[in-house]
């Protein structure tokens, strides 16, 4: 009888040091998923589209085969937050931009290769 006492207790407490490692790898997990959606969140480019410039038109930009039209108050500066002109935007320049609702573009980051 004692034997079976000492297999049950055994087999309980490697239950409960099993559910206790699950439980400190889930609290882990979540810590970190809270930790990377903050620091996205507070990243300059947060909430910002990444591409490669295909083509630059007169009020349009194609960004990866997709062509956008340029918002009427576009905002364009590389990542030092320098002004650029739409004249100095090429084919293959990679590039951060957001989107409004209507599908134009309200501001463009130019990344310049270090």
């Amino acid at each position: 009888m004692q034997h079976n006492e000492r297999r049950t207790f055994r087999a309980i407490s490697r239950l409960v040091l099993l559910a206790c490692m699950v439980g400190i790898c889930g609290i882990t997990v979540e810590i970190g998923l809270c930790t990377s959606s903050i620091a996205d969140d507070t990243s300059p480019y947060a909430g910002m589209k990444k591409g490669s410039i295909n083509a630059v038109m007169e009020r349009a930009i194609r960004i990866d085969r997709t062509d956008f039209e340029l918002a009427a108050q576009v905002e364009i500066t590389d990542q030092y937050r320098r002004p650029v002109l739409l004249k100095d935007l090429e084919s293959g320049h990679n590039v951060f931009f957001l989107v409004d609702q209507k599908n134009k573009i309200t501001k463009v980051i130019l990344l310049i290769p270090s």
